[in-house]
């Protein structure tokens, strides 16, 4: 009689388990497709804000290995966008860099969601380009790699 009562509570367990599961897995995937619609919804009003700016500009170019990059440019501060980037290989990040006059200062470290960057730049001096490059984890003092993306902001 034991071994038949331990067969059938294993048996609930088992079917327990597979309609947590059942429950779990597709609860996962529409949480991650809000998140992403979020994140959607968030890039699109802020690039709508910026270009409101009455001088808003855009410029936008392909990414070097896949994507494409764009930057809405007012005021002195810039709206950086970049999506469908491939994920960058060995733990390395990608960096975002104002270039003015040859030299080039960081504007961060920009990590891939889903493809998808967004960054504001503040203080860009007028004629400044954006780069973007690809460095070891952490980001680097100065560029280490030739950018993937450059964009003129004038």
């Amino acid at each position: 009689i034991a071994p038949r009562r331990r067969r059938a509570t294993l048996g609930r367990c088992l079917a327990a388990a597979a309609v947590v599961a059942a429950i779990a897995v597709p609860s996962g995937v529409a949480v991650q497709q809000a998140q992403r619609a979020d994140r959607a919804e968030e890039q699109t009003t802020a690039i709508a804000e910026a270009l409101s700016a009455p001088d808003a500009r855009l410029v936008a170019e392909d990414v070097t290995g896949g994507g494409r990059a764009v930057a809405v440019v007012a005021a002195g501060s810039a709206l950086f966008t970049a999506q469908a980037l491939p994920v960058p290989a060995d733990e390395r990040v990608y960096q975002l860099w104002v270039v003015q006059d040859g030299e080039a200062s960081s504007a961060g470290v920009l990590r891939p969601e889903d493809g998808l960057v967004t960054t504001r730049v503040g203080d860009l001096p007028d004629g400044a380009v954006l780069a973007l490059t690809v460095e070891p984890a952490g980001g680097s003092a100065q560029p280490t790699t030739t950018p993937v993306v450059a964009l003129a902001t004038r």
